[in-house]
């Protein structure tokens, strides 16, 4: 896709949902952002500034979970900035500098204690399915992207993000799964026997 494309792939956003383009029927794009929590690769406040011009972050109604606007709470939690070492957040011993988790798409059984509130889990229905943003809290100090499945982890990540995907491309963009059965692969609607 955007990476073949001439121009920034920020100018195209605004046409995912908002103002679909004509010559494509007119009709929302299904998209599925999913920057991770403190990459300074992709950066995450590039991401987070594509999906404020796709219109997936609230940046004028007060959203209640939060008391602010979901742009603001991006902004007060750090997790635009994504760097660790600046705080304010810790681990729960205190000391050990961490990001913060926006999604919390483990639930809290990831074993971290990341830092964390309501999960944000943006979501927007269109006539055409749902597009939104995934923020995949991967370690307390951020990375670029997850890796391949690690069973070994209290909660994987990898796998939930993968198989988050996965559904989402399955269903056509009409479904962003956030069921905690990505993790394991245990999900009834994901078949577990080869035809």
């Amino acid at each position: 896709g955007l990476a073949t494309e001439p121009g920034d792939p920020i100018s195209y956003a605004p046409h995912y949902i908002l103002d679909p383009f004509k010559q494509l029927g007119g009709k929302p794009a299904n998209v599925l952002l999913v920057p991770t929590v403190g990459d300074m690769v992709v950066s995450v406040n590039s991401e987070i500034s594509l999906a404020r011009a796709a219109g997936f972050i609230e940046r004028h109604e007060i959203d209640d979970r939060y008391g602010m606007t979901v742009d603001q709470f991006l902004i007060d939690r750090q997790v635009v900035r994504g760097l660790e070492q600046y705080g304010p957040w810790t681990l729960p011993d205190g000391v050990t500098p961490a990001l913060f988790d926006p999604d919390d798409l483990d639930n809290g059984t990831d074993d971290y204690g990341a830092p964390s509130d309501a999960p944000l889990r943006e979501t927007r229905t269109t006539t055409s399915g749902v597009s939104g943003m995934r923020i995949p809290y991967v370690h307390p100090s951020g990375t670029h992207g997850f890796g391949g499945p690690d069973p070994a982890l209290a909660f994987d990540i990898n796998t939930f993000s993968i198989y988050q995907m996965a559904r989402y491309v399955s269903t056509g963009g009409t479904v962003i799964s956030d069921d905690p059965c990505l993790e394991d692969r245990s999900c009834d609607f994901f078949p577990t026997e080869a035809p």
